[in-house]
């Protein structure tokens, strides 16, 4: 991920702690963890909003 173009925080800052978390996990608690992440995270308009702009307008500049 290119994180200069990152304009949820929130996410940039739940994936940072997960990576963090996951170097002291064994390989099934990290894919359980981060399936849970995401579930969690596709909960919240910023990911839908930010893979269309990306997807569809392929301009990366979510509207808000």
């Amino acid at each position: 991920m290119d994180v200069q173009r990152c304009d949820s925080k929130s996410f940039l800052a739940v994936t940072l702690a997960r990576i963090q978390e996951a170097h002291s996990e064994s390989f099934d608690e990290v894919i359980e963890k981060d399936l849970i992440t995401c579930q969690n995270l596709l909960q919240f308009p910023d990911f839908y909003e930010g893979a269309r702009a990306a997807l569809i307008d392929k301009d990366f500049h979510p509207h808000r």
